[in-house]
């Protein structure tokens, strides 16, 4: 190995150890290795406790959060402009505000997406299901789908499952009750890469009657914005090395790392086969980085990779950070 050779490689594990927490700046949680052990959280009622969803009055709510291990939602009613923090929140709130409004709400009819361009990769909407007393989104941004790993887009509330569902259900009837506008902020599920979901929610009116919702949601996660800035293709995966998180260098690299659909293996979006020793908890716990040269067979063509494997915690959990670099053709 030449001594340009080495030197690029003290670089590239350089790379690496930027993206351990501690490295990073800026707003996130606190990091733990514990692993969490939620409780089954005894559902309740939704509209008894929709209806009695006041300011003040959130005690259920709060107990199913720390039930699943998360911190309870912040949830502020009819929110002003200094209430909303985030620059896409409080874009889309100036927008909605110049709406004409009727009801609480915004007239279903007076709504069109062109109105706010510019935010729709950030925006749902939902509409009323009154013959299963849902809601069902008609609309899923593609920002949020990539946040989450899967586009809802003709899906109902429900389909969440656990707290998360039994959350949505209780905030989304409750504004159908109050017809009034809310902020939430809540941390998501372990498994999906966002510190906390903000969103705010308006209600479509049709008369006085709620038809459905426009929701702006938005995500808050120095995580993601820490890998995003690293100029190699960087995976963040889980145990099985499936793919939860592609940074935009690796999905232009790796196309099919942009895809949101159900099969998310290393090696079927990227042809990369790794067989790590240890565990992603034994590597973030020994701070361990282990390089590699792997192949990569696409259509019968194959190229080199350089391979950084490491692991760190997030959201109390462990995961495998993969870095990527090219090797010139052989």
């Amino acid at each position: 190995m030449t001594q340009r050779d080495e030197l690029n490689k003290l670089k590239f594990r350089g790379n690496v150890a930027k993206l351990r927490p501690e490295n990073w700046t800026g707003r996130r949680n606190d990091f733990s290795e514990k692993q969490f052990s939620p409780t089954k959280f005894d559902m309740v009622d939704t509209q008894k406790l929709a209806q009695s969803f006041t300011p003040g009055s959130q005690g259920a709510l709060q107990q199913m959060f720390r039930a699943a291990g998360a911190r309870a939602p912040t949830v502020i009613w009819s929110p002003s402009l200094a209430d909303l923090d985030h620059p896409i929140l409080r874009r889309f709130h100036e927008r909605a505000v110049a709406l004409p409004k009727t009801a609480g709400g915004i007239a279903w009819d007076d709504f069109s997406m062109p109105w706010f361009e510019g935010l729709e990769d950030w925006m749902m909407v939902l509409e009323y299901v009154e013959t299963e007393d849902t809601f069902r989104y008609r609309r899923y941004g593609a920002g949020i789908a990539d946040a989450y790993g899967k586009d809802m887009t003709g899906r109902r509330i429900d389909d969440f499952g656990g707290h998360i569902s039994q959350f949505f259900s209780v905030i989304y009837q409750a504004v159908k009750i109050r017809k009034e506008w809310v902020f939430t902020e809540h941390e998501p599920p372990r498994k999906v890469l966002v510190n906390s979901w903000m969103r705010l929610i308006v209600p479509l009116m049709d008369g006085a009657e709620v038809r459905g919702f426009v929701v702006v949601n938005a995500p808050e996660n120095a995580f993601r914005a820490g890998l995003e800035v690293i100029s190699d293709p960087v995976f963040l995966l889980d145990e099985d090395l499936n793919v939860l998180f592609a940074n935009r260098t690796a999905q232009r690299v790796f196309p099919q790392s942009a895809s949101t659909g159900q099969e998310r293996s290393l090696f079927a979006m990227t042809g990369i086969t790794l067989r790590p020793k240890q565990g992603p908890i034994e590597m973030a716990s020994t701070r361990s980085i282990l390089d590699d040269v792997h192949i990569s067979i696409d259509k019968a063509i194959a190229e080199q990779f350089q391979v950084a494997l490491s692991a760190t915690f997030f959201h109390n959990r462990a995961f495998y950070v993969l870095q990527v670099r090219a090797l010139p053709a052989f």
